[in-house]
């Protein structure tokens, strides 16, 4: 029973982890998508990580929940990512302009997950139709005693799916530019003990601003039992 309940803890951890970004226009992430010309877009463009406060509505399973979503520094390029009683996130923009994480705490239910090697955020640079795939070892500790509970593998891969135009750019000299989001996909799957986690992660970008819209769909799979599935997604108020 008590291995069960950790693993059962787990499940409930990765419902809520650093993928799930400010929701503004949750359109942004349907189909169709634009398609990206020849050229990578760069995790340091997409989100570029800084100080911020601000009140978000989290939708768990269609119920709204008010809260802060507040990024704060913590040392030299580590930052510290937190939507106030749900989760906090630690991670660290690396020198080839990627954002990786060091550990995410669900808060409800005190378990961190800590990953090694440590897993992305958003690899340094994604090109349209060439998905990257990493793979990590991931620890389940007990927040409150730092009690290891559990580990597992995690592969994730991210795809770059394509653009929105937000609204088109004038013609003329001095006109606005072109106003565009990026919408990335992110799939995780956990091999843990009697139990698998699949989670699709979708985010859109706005350059030069961050994250704009975000939702979590995971999915997990108890051995011998039927599966269940989890949506959560968070908006900017």
């Amino acid at each position: 029973m008590l291995r069960m309940s950790i693993i059962l803890s787990m499940v409930c951890m990765l419902g809520s982890l650093a993928g799930c970004t400010p929701v503004m226009h949750s359109e942004l992430l349907e189909p169709p998508f634009d398609t990206v010309q020849v050229e990578p877009v760069h995790a340091t463009e997409l989100w570029p990580v800084k100080a911020q406060s601000r009140s978000v509505s989290v939708t768990d399973q269609g119920q709204q929940h008010e809260a802060i979503d507040q990024t704060t520094s913590i040392g030299v390029n580590v930052w510290r990512m937190t939507v106030s009683g749900y989760w906090i996130v630690e991670a660290r923009a690396e020198e080839d302009g990627s954002l990786v994480i060091l550990s995410e705490l669900e808060q409800a239910e005190a378990r961190r997950v800590e990953y090694d090697p440590p897993l992305p955020l958003l690899p340094a640079e994604l090109w349209a139709g060439q998905p990257v795939r990493y793979t990590s070892e991931a620890y389940l500790y007990n927040h409150d005693s730092g009690a290891l509970e559990a580990t597992g593998e995690v592969v994730a891969t991210y795809r770059l799916l394509g653009k929105k135009v937000l609204s088109q750019g004038g013609l003329l000299p001095g006109d606005a530019p072109e106003e565009s989001v990026y919408v990335v996909e992110v799939e995780r799957h956990y091999n843990m003990p009697l139990v698998g986690v699949q989670m699709k992660i979708l985010s859109a970008y706005k350059p030069g601003s961050g994250p704009v819209a975000g939702r979590t769909t995971r999915t997990v799979k108890l051995f011998g039992l039927l599966p269940i599935q989890h949506v959560i997604s968070v908006e900017q108020r």
